[in-house]
């Protein structure tokens, strides 16, 4: 479950992104962890899920997510930090 709470909040818009995050050598340090779950058992996890627990399990991640980007990222010069995803690199 966090795995997919940490995907959303480092910007993964979708399953396969949480591949790279298992190749990124910060992000795993900075969770403390050798290795988290694939993509696939992801997948497996969250198709046992229906549509209301799905709306439940996002509004969880969207309740917390502004509390932790405040925390950790304050607002330089009133700007607020948006997450970024590979994609917008």
């Amino acid at each position: 479950m966090l795995n997919l709470a940490y995907n959303v909040l480092c910007g993964g818009t979708r399953l396969e992104d949480i591949e790279r995050l298992r190749h990124d050598t910060a992000y795993m340090n900075a969770l403390g962890a050798e290795l988290i779950p694939d993509p696939t058992t992801a997948g497996d996890f969250t198709r046992r899920f229906d549509a209301a627990q799905v709306r439940q399990l996002m509004e969880c991640i969207n309740a917390v997510r502004p509390q932790l980007s405040r925390r950790r990222f304050p607002a330089h010069k009133g700007q607020r930090w948006r997450p970024q995803s590979h994609r917008d690199q």
